[in-house]
C-alpha cells in the first residue's frame, strides 16, 4: 500500500459559523410553527365571529300564484328575500321540494334575493318545503310556502289580508261566509297591501296563528304592482276573471285604474267618488250576498 493511501482523510469540524446557522434555523422553525398556530387560531376566531353574524341571516319565501297546466316543458321562478347578511351570490342557498317531486335548489343572485326554479304546476294549492342549504348561514331555517295553480278561465279573488279578523278575536261568521262565496266562484288568495317586509311578516304570522290556510301573496314593490304581476303570471293582460276585495279606498282606486274589478268594503258615504269598476259594500254580509248572486247554481240531485 502506498504512503498516500495510508494518510488519514481530514475531518472538518462544524465550527462556530455552522453552529450559529443551526441555532438560527432552529429558532426560525420554532417561530414559523408558532406563527402558523397563531394564524390558525385567528382564522378560527374570525370564522366564529362570522357564524355568529350569519345566524341572523334568514330567507322569506312568500306564497305565489301561477298559471296551471300551461307550457308543460316550461320553467318558472319563485322569488324570495334574504334578510340580514346574505351569502355569496350565485350559490345555492335554499333547497325546496313540492310533494314527491325532485329537490330544487334556490340560488342567490344578489345579497337580498333567492330564486327557486320550478317545473310547471297543476291546478290547485300545493305546499313546498324550503330549507336552508347545509353548511350555509341559512342551514337551520325551514319554512313552507304555497303555490296556487290557477287554470285559464278560472276566476280568482284576491282579498286584502287586512280584512281578516285578528287572532285575538273569534273569527267572524260573515268573514267565513264571504270567503266561501268567493270559493264557489273560483280560487281565493289573500294579499298583503304593504310593500314593507316587516309588516308583511307580522300580518302573515297573525293570520297563520289565527288558523288561516289561504295563500298570502306579497311583493316588495309598491302596490298595485302585485296585482299586475299576478295578471301577467296568469297570462291575463286585461285582468280577466280577477277581482280585488279590499277596504282601502286609495288602493281600490289604483286597482280599478289598472283594469281590475274591485269590491270595496267601505261605507258608500266614506268613499263617494265611485268608478264603474268599484262595487261598494257597507258590510261583509252585503259583500257575501253580492258574491252569492254570481255563484253558479248547485248541480241537480241525481235520483
Amino acid at each position: 500500500m502506498s504512503a498516500a493511501a495510508k494518510q488519514p482523510v481530514p475531518v472538518h469540524s462544524p465550527g462556530a459559523l455552522a453552529e450559529v446557522v443551526g441555532f438560527i434555523c432552529r429558532w426560525l422553525l420554532l417561530g414559523g410553527a408558532a406563527g402558523l398556530i397563531g394564524l390558525v387560531a385567528w382564522e378560527c376566531l374570525l370564522a366564529t365571529v362570522n357564524v355568529s353574524q350569519d345566524i341572523h341571516c334568514r330567507f322569506v319565501m312568500p306564497d305565489v300564484i301561477r298559471r296551471a297546466g300551461a307550457q308543460p316543458t316550461g320553467i318558472w321562478c319563485q322569488e324570495g328575500l334574504l334578510v340580514g347578511r346574505g351569502p355569496a351570490t350565485g350559490l345555492p342557498v335554499v333547497l325546496a321540494a313540492r310533494q314527491a317531486e325532485p329537490i330544487k335548489m334556490g340560488k342567490s343572485y344578489s345579497p337580498d334575493n333567492v330564486v327557486i326554479f320550478w317545473p310547471p304546476c297543476q291546478a290547485g294549492a300545493v305546499r313546498a318545503l324550503c330549507v336552508g342549504a347545509p353548511y350555509s348561514s341559512l342551514a337551520f331555517q325551514r319554512l313552507t310556502t304555497c303555490i296556487l295553480g290557477v287554470p285559464d278561465g278560472r276566476r280568482l279573488s284576491l282579498v286584502d289580508a287586512g280584512l281578516a279578523p285578528p287572532r285575538q278575536t273569534t273569527p267572524r261568521l260573515a268573514w267565513k261566509q264571504a270567503l266561501a262565496a268567493m270559493a264557489r266562484l273560483g280560487d281565493v288568495a289573500l294579499f298583503c297591501p304593504f310593500a314593507d317586509r316587516a309588516r308583511y311578516e307580522a300580518m302573515l304570522a297573525d293570520y297563520r296563528l289565527a288558523g288561516g290556510t289561504l295563500p298570502v301573496l306579497y311583493r316588495p314593490e309598491k302596490m298595485p304592482y302585485l296585482f299586475r304581476r299576478v295578471a301577467a303570471d296568469l297570462a291575463r293582460p286585461n285582468a280577466d276573471g280577477i277581482i280585488i276585495v279590499t277596504g282601502d279606498a286609495p288602493l281600490a282606486g289604483q286597482a280599478a285604474e289598472a283594469g281590475f274589478t274591485v269590491h270595496l268594503l267601505r261605507p258608500r258615504a266614506a268613499a263617494p267618488d265611485a268608478t264603474p269598476r268599484i262595487v261598494h259594500h257597507d258590510t261583509l254580509d252585503e259583500l257575501k250576498d253580492s258574491l252569492a248572486k254570481d255563484s253558479p247554481p248547485p248541480p241537480p240531485i241525481q235520483r
